[in-house]
């Protein structure tokens, strides 16, 4: 997977093509080690959500801020309430 580079003080739209879907499954990411997890939006198969840098102001909500330095992403598969299975994202550095 390749590294993102995200400027410290913008804010630009990261997009996945998920190859692994099931019927009612919702989809999540997290950059923090699995601290804390964030929706995906999902229109035909490609997984999307809004990321900031560290330095970025006003973010909407739903915004997903990135710690400064390189960051593990993480996206999550979630069939409540039976399992999550978790892929490697590539990796993000703000």
């Amino acid at each position: 997977m390749a590294t993102i580079e995200l400027r410290p003080q913008s804010r630009e739209p990261l997009f996945w093509t998920l190859t692994e879907t099931e019927a009612g499954a919702t989809f999540e990411v997290t950059v923090d080690d699995g601290e804390t997890w964030h929706d995906l939006d999902v229109t035909d198969d490609v997984a999307s959500i809004l990321t900031a840098g560290p330095d970025a102001t006003d973010n909407p909500a739903g915004t997903m801020v990135v710690a400064r330095g390189l960051q593990q992403v993480w996206i999550a598969m979630v069939v409540a309430p039976y399992w999550r299975i978790v892929r490697d994202g590539g990796r993000i550095s703000a």
